[in-house]
């Protein structure tokens, strides 16, 4: 459904009396695991890798992208021809798997943001009013300084699991988003955006 999976607000302020400690299943693999996924580089000549990152295109744009390098990839919010650049600057792999999660999971929200995205900026004709893969890398970044805060802890016990919560982190991070850009005021910077979703 595209309702927010998790209040934010109330998430973070509950953390202030202190995180409970992982109750899981080999919790100490389980914890570590997305640091893992943050560590490893995307690289398009590794097949797995590649074939993510053409599966969230053809989701987003209903077609393949016509390579691994190309203006294609700013269509769904690349800063430029090259993906790897944007992806290994910040979260890795583990921002290509939040967002195979989301279009996979959420695929018309996923749609629904991509469309937002490339709104045209009043200020700025022409210009994306925020390039939604490298908005979803900072998501990622956001969720998992969170969960290492320990603020996550409570709802991976309650669900007995790390991914899936961190999933559900990001996708909320969205809805905030998603949110702002439904007022009004449709001019605000992708910085003005971001601070506001922070907060």
């Amino acid at each position: 459904t595209d309702t927010d999976p998790i209040n934010i607000d109330f998430l973070l302020k509950s953390s202030i009396f202190g995180a409970p400690s992982l109750k899981l299943h080999d919790s100490e693999a389980a914890g570590k695991l997305p640091f893992i996924f943050a560590q490893v580089d995307y690289d398009p000549r590794i097949p797995e890798h590649y074939s993510m990152l053409c599966f969230i295109y053809f989701k987003l744009m209903g077609r393949q992208p016509s390579g691994a390098s190309g203006t294609h990839w700013e269509d769904i919010g690349f800063q430029g021809i090259a993906p790897q650049t944007d992806i290994n600057r910040s979260m890795k792999m583990l921002a290509v798997l939040q967002m195979v999660h989301l279009v996979d999971q959420h695929l018309h929200f996923a749609q629904r943001l991509h469309r937002l995205s490339r709104a045209h900026l009043s200020t700025s004709p022409g210009r994306l009013s925020w390039p939604l893969f490298c908005v979803s890398i900072a998501f990622t970044k956001i969720t998992l300084d969170v969960f290492r805060s320990g603020a996550l802890n409570k709802e991976c016990n309650r669900q007995k699991a790390v991914l899936n919560v961190l999933h559900e982190m990001h996708l909320a991070c969205f809805h905030a988003l998603a949110s702002k850009c439904d007022r009004p005021a449709q001019d605000k910077m992708q910085a003005d955006y971001l601070e506001e979703v922070r907060k």
